[in-house]
């Protein structure tokens, strides 16, 4: 935008045109610096989440390697991982 309004003819410089934008509200439309990182939380339930499951692979699944894909899912509910909910996490509604 500085360089369209220098060609038009105007003296501005970018602090000019920022400091304009603020007074109409106008907003960029592309990400803000920062914002693909997790919450402060998130991250140390990841580090809880990488954990389960490198103790899954070392104490279950390189032990008892699987044919296939329904007797790995049993295995891993018989080893505990993997538990159906009574009710949805959300609303309480009771699972079919």
């Amino acid at each position: 935008m500085t360089h369209h309004l220098r060609h038009m003819g105007l003296k501005v410089n970018h602090k000019r045109v920022a400091r304009l934008y603020r007074l109409m509200d106008v907003r960029v439309i592309y990400p803000k610096k920062n914002t693909s990182k997790p919450a402060k939380g998130r991250a140390i339930d990841n580090v809880f989440i990488e954990r389960l499951w490198r103790s899954v692979k070392t104490e279950y699944v390189h032990i008892n390697p699987a044919n296939g894909g329904i007797e790995l899912y049993k295995g891993m509910k018989k080893y505990g991982v993997l538990q159906r909910r009574k009710t949805s996490p959300v609303s309480g509604i009771q699972n079919a």
